[in-house]
């Protein structure tokens, strides 16, 4: 396919032609099929030139923290991995199935357990519970929101995790 705008061909080898081309890139498209990223083994991420076994170690340690990817860009967060290796990682792996989180109730939760969340750090666990023990209960996950400070470009990952009941 690559070449073939270089040669004429004549008109009755045109079906021929076209043929050839589509059954060439149906085979590219069924080799490039896409993994699921959160099934993917360290062997597998290691096909992917710029990974060693350190990177997929990481990439595992990481997916196991997060309890599962949910998000595709989720995999340009992990630390020490390249944008553009990350951009690699997709190319052949995505969420095919998304992983089931177990949430915690943000209302009987400790500190120690909020904190343990991926994206949250001290100083936001802490305004959370400061705005618990001001509201005395966290009716739904969207409050969050409320609190001065709190990143609502992490919000969707942060409420993954947490729940009111």
């Amino acid at each position: 396919t690559k070449i073939s705008p270089y040669f004429k061909f004549p008109e009755w080898k045109a079906s021929e032609k076209t043929t050839a081309t589509t059954l060439s890139k149906n085979i590219i498209e069924k080799s490039i099929l896409k993994k699921d990223i959160n099934s993917a083994t360290s062997e597998d991420f290691r096909v992917i030139n710029g990974i060693g076994e350190k990177l997929a170690k990481r990439i595992i340690d990481y997916r196991t923290k997060l309890q599962g990817f949910s998000f595709n860009d989720q995999v340009f967060e992990i630390w020490a991995l390249d944008k553009e290796i990350a951009g690699k990682v997709l190319q052949y792996f995505e969420v095919t199935k998304p992983p089931v989180i177990k949430k915690i109730n943000i209302n009987t939760a400790t500190f120690k357990e909020v904190l343990a969340i991926v994206y949250l750090d001290y100083e936001l666990t802490k305004k959370i519970f400061n705005y618990k023990d001001e509201v005395a209960e966290i009716q739904s996950v969207e409050e969050l929101k409320r609190i001065e400070g709190f990143p609502l470009e992490k919000f969707n990952r942060i409420v993954l995790y947490l729940d009111t009941k």
